[in-house]
């Protein structure tokens, strides 16, 4: 009976561009003493790099009706417009909540009755009310099974700038349509979403992707 020869393949390896999914890697082996391998190719997704958001965030939701409470008191409420619940980043700037301000009191969530076009109108053309809440947790993440806040701007710091972006909105729009929650207080926050409708914006300052022209 023969004896059993230990083979080791001797794997010569070619690296090769590939499409945006990944690259190609060839793979052609040679043995001494047995028969050579079938060349293999495979391909390799290659792994995204993550996306870090340094930005304002808005949830911005179209709705019927809406309103704060604080302590079993209702110390906002508006009728039909928008609610839009404002996480603040650590590196927020002017340039982040004039953004926000501006693509808000701009996006085009309502419908035309005139025309019949579904997504024509903004608050503004509408002449409805805007319900800004401030919502740190909107920069939080799971660290296991527990929540992390602290990307968001510490409250001392994002206090002022909140009422800053709040007097950005009174002053573009209509100081009478804009209304406001409590900054820091534990709020319930009552609404009937209208469609439902439900957008997210990140601003889009200088530190992140340039704005797109506006249509």
């Amino acid at each position: 009976m023969k004896p059993v020869l230990n083979v080791v393949p001797r794997v010569t390896v070619a690296v090769t561009a590939a499409p945006a999914d990944g690259v190609v890697v060839s793979a052609r082996s040679r043995t001494r003493g047995r028969k050579p391998l079938r060349g293999v190719t495979r391909r390799i997704r290659s792994k995204p790099l993550p996306l870090t958001v340094k930005a304002m965030r808005a949830v911005v939701q179209r709705v019927a009706s809406a309103s704060v409470e604080v302590e079993g008191r209702i110390v906002s409420e508006i009728g039909p417009g928008l609610v839009v619940l404002v996480g603040i980043h650590d590196s927020d700037s002017d340039a982040d909540a004039d953004y926000i301000c501006r693509k808000v009191l701009n996006m085009r969530l309502f419908p035309n009755e005139n025309t019949g076009k579904a997504w024509d109108h903004s608050v503004m053309q509408k002449k409805y009310q805007v319900l800004l809440v401030s919502q740190f947790t909107l920069y939080g993440f799971l660290k296991g099974n527990k929540p992390d806040f602290h990307v968001a701007m510490p409250p001392q710091k994002a206090n002022p700038f909140y009422a800053s972006l709040v007097d950005r909105f009174r002053n573009t729009y209509n100081s009478d349509a804009i209304k406001d929650g409590v900054f820091g207080a534990m709020m319930k926050v009552n609404l009937v979403n209208d469609g439902p409708v439900t957008m997210q914006l990140d601003s889009q300052s200088s530190k992140n992707t340039s704005d797109t022209a506006e249509s």
